[in-house]
């Protein structure tokens, strides 16, 4: 025969479940959230990083650009080509240059926050399962 299970308990229970069942929610959302914010800071970090390195290609790049217009013969050669300036019996051809086209972004893949989500919540039903399981057992 089952055991009945008494007034004061059930009320326990309709408070106590909501209020874990809410707690469980926001602490989901929580860690969701602050996975996306670390993987976004971390993709910053990548872009950062390359930015960095670039800027000390071009710095290394301009130092030797100050050596180079130390010597008068480089200088111009450099005014020749850059703004056109010629000797006697030069002519000059202007070609125009093809531009790169931007490296496209790789975007944040979100869809691994909602596997994420839905599995903590799967995880959660069966947790609830296994508990409504083992009191009908004990109650039997």
């Amino acid at each position: 025969m089952a055991k009945k299970v008494s007034r004061n308990v059930k009320r326990r229970m309709t408070v106590i479940a909501p209020i874990s069942i809410g707690i469980f929610v926001v602490t989901v959302f929580t860690i969701l959230s602050y996975a996306y914010r670390i993987n976004n800071l971390r993709l910053t970090k990548i872009e950062l990083e390359e930015k960095l390195v670039a800027l000390k290609e071009d710095a290394a790049m301009m130092t030797d650009e100050i050596e180079k217009l130390k010597d008068p013969e480089y200088i111009a050669k450099y005014a020749r080509e850059n703004y056109l300036y010629t000797k006697d019996s030069e002519y000059v051809l202007k070609v125009e240059e093809k531009e790169e086209k931007p490296v496209e972004k790789k975007e944040n893949p979100i869809y691994i926050y909602y596997i994420i989500g839905f599995v903590s919540i799967l995880v959660f039903i069966i947790f609830i399962f296994l508990i409504r399981k083992s009191q009908k057992k004990n109650n039997n």
